[in-house]
């Protein structure tokens, strides 16, 4: 089925909590429409496992992206002109 892959800057950040709770609580929808989703940001893996569990209560895994290779394809680095940080940007 479709893949929804969501970047975001930098886990347990105000923005980046609430909408991982968002998209946590809409889980039950993306599952119906068959859909997956996946969160991806510069976070190193320590610091995502801890956010994948808290704030994306385990509903959908999180993907580390170190050094933003996977985001720079998506076009979708340097969030707020800032390097080293994903832009806040979703693609299904």
């Amino acid at each position: 089925g479709p893949v929804v892959v969501y970047f975001y800057p930098a886990a347990f950040t105000p923005g980046c909590s609430v909408e991982a709770k968002l998209f946590a609580e809409a889980m039950p929808q993306f599952a119906k429409a068959g859909a997956s989703v996946i969160g991806v940001s510069g976070d190193d893996i320590t610091k995502l496992k801890k956010f994948s569990v808290s704030h994306c209560q385990g509903k959908f895994p999180v993907a580390s992206d170190a050094g933003l290779k996977v985001a720079k394809q998506y076009e979708a680095a340097g969030a707020f002109g800032f390097a080293g940080f994903a832009s806040r940007v979703s693609y299904a």
